[in-house]
């Protein structure tokens, strides 16, 4: 069903060779507040869509009546465009869909457009695959999802081809207003000089085209970025590489876009393309279809982010999810679960957003994007969050904005916080145990404090006291109390004997900060264990305590009435008494139903992960594609395997430790697993466990003395098998010095991400014993692994094969 007289103006009529960027979305927008609301549901048998007029409300005939006989005028002009009203189609004949649309536009021969509006949770019908989805501003998450269609989108002659010297000049007409630019105008002359320029065009017009630069360091990605190896069949993966440096198409056609750069790539003579991203590149049209890479650990600065498609990838689809999801909280947490919805391997999430405060410790929205490319395809918004409307599905920042929300994710963490003071306000100087360092950094060394307070039981307090001790700072230590991992360092440190060379902390609670006198800045309050009263001076405070939510966060959760005790109460499913919020990260913690737990004692990209598997089954539950949740059942408590621990330097002659068990973290000393073993040794200072439980499995890995260690390379021994480790348990107890074997050039296959992500490829598909090929395959793709990457193996020896 069709109607087009109550359709307004959307853009001025297009012909296919027209300028990359004309006006119809924006102006499409402007028709869904004419048209209404897109209602309805897939079934199960059958799509139907309807749309239901709002134009009668009392809002938009005061809206009418303001505008007077301009409106009038404005309204009486005619339209370009008509709305489908309804779509219902079985769906045994969903791939038919797009037959109905060229009689829809024979009976509107005046019209060029036509245009629909789906509610966010709606399923998207099949008759949409011509559509494009019109992309809202920043700041504004509209009631609707927008599509545009113009009726050239029906044209089936669509080809590509390398562009000729010939096709310049309209190559230029294309470009309309970027021809101006002088980058892009470079890339394009030097695409078109090595004959990798390619254009697109409907009945004899260039309606696309697209430069790449066909020499690619794969070497050179593979030192700053995790380029898979191995491909989902296990084989090794030798990519051919292109760079995308411009892509233009008419938006009438950027529904073909994927198929536009299955034929670059052939037409190229290369099997993958690569798309690099900088702070000083328009982000282009095309992270759509790109998968984001992310960054390799340890890896220097490159200076830009890198998106690739693979000819693979042409040939999957995913389905639109069109549902607002609002993430408060740029924390581990909160970027790991938009990542993990951005890769979702079904569905295409095209309404993420972040909303992050200044006084968050990665706030800084540009460092945020230069560090994670898929933040490039998420709105990201800088302020905080003051309301929160559970009735409306809204969001109020300080700035007075309204953010609309289908799903609301709480990730925005805890502070440091204590006596009713918090290191945000004021001019004190006194910070949190997290920012000492680039505190110290900041003041230069001659203006550095004479004396400091560390206050506070949590393990940071350990590495706030190795830095004062570093940078030659008098420190006073205090705490009321101290935490389970703190008393597992204690632990560690007496084991090693050097517990009584670690300062201990005075047993008091601080009670009062003031402005200090002319010799020192701040003046404290405490009471001693014994309930006497204590005063000092000091010039620097730094907090290691009581860590609390953001006092607008809380602020938020109290008005809206959401479950709060202590920590943001939250199911297994990690949903809040609210079934369309979701909280995670160190704001949160489990109901009573499942134990109290903390979720800071968990890994916060695990939770991340989680949150978005729970996020992506409620958008099915809401389009039909997943049956209703039973009403009043117990959602299952999540299992969690990831492992999780700390490493921090020691104020003791440059001593680190790093500890990493199973979860959750709570351990106050380093014991043997249940049924398993637990091997030490100690040589030369350096102490190092590791613990082996029944089934033969690494579940802890302890490092403590002057040598480095580093947490990431701990975390991948626990979860591995000992048989990994090269020994047998009783082999391994046999050892002079675990760490000197656990580090040793050796095992740096074990630390491999290339190894670790075939590893992880294996245990999901399995390897049965019989496939001695597939055995040989891999074992193959693993020594062209070791020649290609000789950066990474430097001390690894290849076997001699015909091939090398």
């Amino acid at each position: 069903e069709v109607e087009g007289e109550k359709a307004a103006e959307v853009a001025e009529g297009a012909e296919p060779g027209a300028q990359a960027q004309p006006q119809e979305p924006e102006a499409a927008e402007e028709e869904e507040e004419e048209e209404g609301d897109v209602a309805g549901e897939g079934a199960d048998e059958e799509e139907d869509f309807e749309f239901t007029d709002d134009d009668a409300s009392g809002e938009d005939e005061k809206a009418k009546a303001e505008e007077g006989e301009a409106g009038v005028a404005e309204h009486s002009r005619d339209s370009l465009a008509f709305a489908v009203k309804m779509f219902c189609m079985m769906d045994e004949y969903a791939d038919q869909a797009a037959d109905f649309l060229q009689p829809a536009f024979d009976l509107f021969p005046g019209k060029d457009y036509c245009i629909a509006t789906l509610s966010h949770g709606s399923r998207v019908p099949s008759l949409f695959s011509n559509f494009t989805l019109a992309q809202g501003e920043t700041h504004k998450l509209s009631s609707d999802v927008l599509y545009v269609m113009h009726r050239y989108s029906l044209l089936r002659d669509f080809e590509t081809e390398l562009c000729s010297k010939g096709d310049y000049n309209e190559v230029l007409e294309l470009l309309g207003e970027l021809s101006e630019d002088q980058g892009m105008l470079e890339q394009v002359n030097a695409a078109l000089d090595k004959n990798a320029l390619v254009k697109a065009s409907c009945q004899g017009q260039i309606v696309g085209v697209c430069a790449v630069c066909p020499e690619v360091e794969v070497a050179e990605l593979n030192a700053h970025f995790q380029l898979p190896a191995f491909s989902e069949t296990l084989q090794y993966r030798k990519y051919n590489f292109g760079e995308l440096t411009a892509l233009v198409m008419n938006p009438v056609f950027a529904y073909q876009k994927k198929l536009f750069l299955g034929q670059v790539m052939r037409l190229v003579g290369r099997t993958s393309l690569c798309f690099k991203l900088d702070e000083a590149k328009p982000v282009a049209d095309v992270l759509d279809v790109f998968e984001p890479v992310p960054r390799r650990r340890g890896a220097g600065e490159c200076g830009h982010v890198l998106f690739v498609l693979n000819q693979r990838d042409l040939c999957r689809e995913k389905d639109p999810a069109n549902a607002r999801v609002l993430v408060v909280g740029a924390s581990s947490c909160g970027l790991a679960c938009l990542e993990s919805l951005l890769r979702n391997p079904q569905y295409q999430f095209t309404n993420l957003t972040l909303v992050t405060s200044e006084g968050e410790g990665r706030a800084d929205v540009a460092s945020l994007a230069s560090e994670h490319a898929f933040l490039s395809q998420v709105r990201l918004i800088t302020s905080s969050v003051v309301e929160v409307d559970r009735e409306d599905k809204q969001v109020f920042l300080e700035d007075g904005t309204a953010l609309s929300y289908d799903i609301l994710v709480l990730t925005s963490g805890v502070k440091d916080q204590v006596a009713g003071f918090s290191p945000q306000e004021g001019d004190l100087p006194v910070v949190p145990a997290a920012s000492l360092a680039a505190h110290l950094g900041s003041l230069g060394e001659g203006a550095l404090p004479s004396h400091a307070v560390v206050y506070g039981g949590r393990v940071e307090a350990i590495d706030c006291l190795a830095e004062l001790d570093a940078r030659g700072v008098e420190y006073t230590f205090a705490a009321p109390e101290t935490s389970p991992t703190m008393r597992l360092v204690e632990s560690v440190a007496k084991d090693l004997k050097i517990d009584g060379k670690l300062r201990k902390a005075s047993r008091m609670t601080l009670t009062g900060i003031e402005r200090g006198t002319k010799e020192r800045a701040l003046s404290l309050s405490f009471v001693n264990s014994d309930g006497t009263a204590a005063e000092a001076e000091t010039d620097l405070l730094v907090l290691a305590h009581t860590q609390n939510v953001d006092p607008h966060i809380f602020g938020c959760l109290n008005d809206s009435s959401i479950v709060y005790d202590g920590r943001l109460v939250v199911n297994g499913d990690f949903c809040t008494t609210d079934e369309d919020i979701f909280g995670g990260g160190t704001l949160a913690k489990f109901s009573r139903l499942y134990g109290g737990l903390a979720i800071e004692d968990f890994s916060s990209q695990e939770v991340g992960r989680m949150l978005a598997e729970n996020i992506t089954a409620k958008c099915e539950r809401a389009s039909g594609a997943r049956p209703p949740a039973p009403i009043g059942g117990l959602a299952p408590a999540p299992v969690f395997k990831e492992p999780v621990g700390f490493s921090y330097r020691l104020p003791h002659e440059g001593h680190q430790i790093t500890y990493v068990a199973r979860p959750p973290l709570g351990l106050t000393e380093v014991v043997p697993p249940e049924g398993g073993v637990l091997l030490r040794t100690e040589h030369e200072g350096q102490l190092a466990t590791l613990g082996i439980d029944a089934n033969g499995v690494v579940s802890s890995v302890c490092f403590c003395g002057p040598k480095p260690s580093s947490l990431s390379r701990c975390q991948v021994l626990v979860g591995l098998h000992s048989a990994y480790l090269g020994k047998k348990s009783a082999e391994l107890d046999k050892l002079e010095c675990l760490y000197t074997y656990l580090t040793g050039s050796w095992a740096d296959a074990l630390y491999s991400d290339q190894v670790l992500l075939l590893r992880k490829l294996i245990l999901a598909q399995g390897l049965p014993k019989r496939q001695t090929k597939l055995r040989e395959t891999i074992q193959q793709g693993v020594l062209e692994l070791v020649k290609e990457n000789v950066q990474d193996f430097p001390k690894y020896t290849l076997p001699y094969t015909g091939g090398y």
